[in-house]
């Protein structure tokens, strides 16, 4: 596709973990510890946010670029949302542990506003949907999480069955989310099967906003700089594997009965030619229903960006165009 540590003191007091004090204390990068005298929420974000800070990374809306928003504000804003679309640079670190931070701060936020207790078991309360793992990965991820209590995080990554991404990357993110009941990590890409048919010829995608002549056009470009081709055969068979693979990411985040988080390239989430567009779609197609409680979900995208990306004027707006949200790294 396009393309730290979570320390013991970002442990939170609550009842939702699966890990004794022990084995808590065995595996520092692991989830919430299941004592009473941890962290409350309130402690826990203030922590988090002192944790950011060390990233050297500035928080900027779209709508204002030129004012940085504070790291709690943000918290307060995206936590409002339906569905959360985090960008990355698949090997940036630093995206990686911003990533975390913000799903750390987001569950303390959720505690200490008693979003969960709603949800007295604790269980999926957040839906962590991974560009990373494809459709053949769910089986592992099913069966994985009926016993988390008995998987190493040494054997995570088998039992995930994790596939061709570099695990390094991901590793404290997995860990963070798997050994909670607070989280279910859904794969939401395709699999290889899955792209070798539609490379072979598919059903074109149908929508309004998603598939229009400027959509594909946009990402086409793209493939073809990042591949270096420009024989338009394969480009439109790339643009259409592209467009499968962000509908069935809309897909999943769209229908999912939690609160969503998509971890997936920056390209991905682009409000422009993007998961957005996918999701704007499905919204459009539930309008008609009785409740209407589908289409009334809230999308927010948030790309990750080095700060000299932004330099250039005519850069910068085409990247401020893409995205609700973006956090600069310096």
């Amino acid at each position: 596709g396009f393309a730290n540590n979570a320390s013991n003191a970002n442990r939170i007091n609550s009842p939702c973990n699966i890990e004794s004090n022990a084995q808590s204390q065995q595996n520092p990068s692991q989830h919430l510890a299941s004592q009473k005298d941890v962290a409350s929420p309130q402690d826990l974000i203030k922590n988090i946010e002192s944790n950011f800070a060390n990233l050297r990374v500035s928080i900027i809306s779209t709508q204002n670029p030129n004012e940085h928003l504070s790291f709690a504000d943000f918290i307060n804003t995206i936590s409002k949302t339906d569905i959360l679309l985090l960008g990355e640079k698949h090997d940036e670190k630093s995206h990686h542990k911003a990533q975390l931070l913000i799903i750390q701060a987001l569950e303390a936020s959720f505690l200490a506003s008693n979003k969960f207790a709603q949800n007295p078991k604790c269980d999926k309360r957040v839906s962590i949907v991974l560009e990373m793992l494809g459709s053949d990965s769910a089986k592992h991820i099913d069966e994985a999480s009926t016993q988390k209590d008995k998987i190493q995080k040494e054997h995570l990554k088998t039992a995930l069955g994790w596939g061709k991404w570099d695990y390094k990357q991901y590793k404290e993110i997995l860990e963070y989310v798997f050994y909670s009941r607070s989280f279910e990590i859904i794969a939401g890409n395709l699999s290889r099967e899955e792209i070798s048919t539609i490379y072979k010829g598919a059903q074109e995608l149908r929508g309004n906003l998603s598939t229009t002549k400027d959509a594909k056009e946009k990402i086409s470009k793209i493939i073809s700089k990042s591949h270096k081709t420009n024989d338009e055969s394969l480009l439109k068979k790339l643009t259409e594997i592209q467009q499968y693979k962000d509908r069935r990411m809309a897909d999943k985040l769209f229908h999912s009965p939690h609160f969503a988080i998509l971890l997936a390239g920056n390209y991905h989430i682009a409000n422009t030619f993007g998961i957005p567009l996918h999701i704007a779609d499905f919204k459009a197609s539930n309008e008609t229903s009785p409740q209407n409680t589908l289409g009334a979900k809230k999308v927010i995208s948030v790309g990750m960006q080095k700060e000299r990306h932004l330099k250039s004027k005519k850069h910068r707006q085409n990247i401020l165009s893409h995205y609700d949200y973006i956090l600069v790294f310096r």
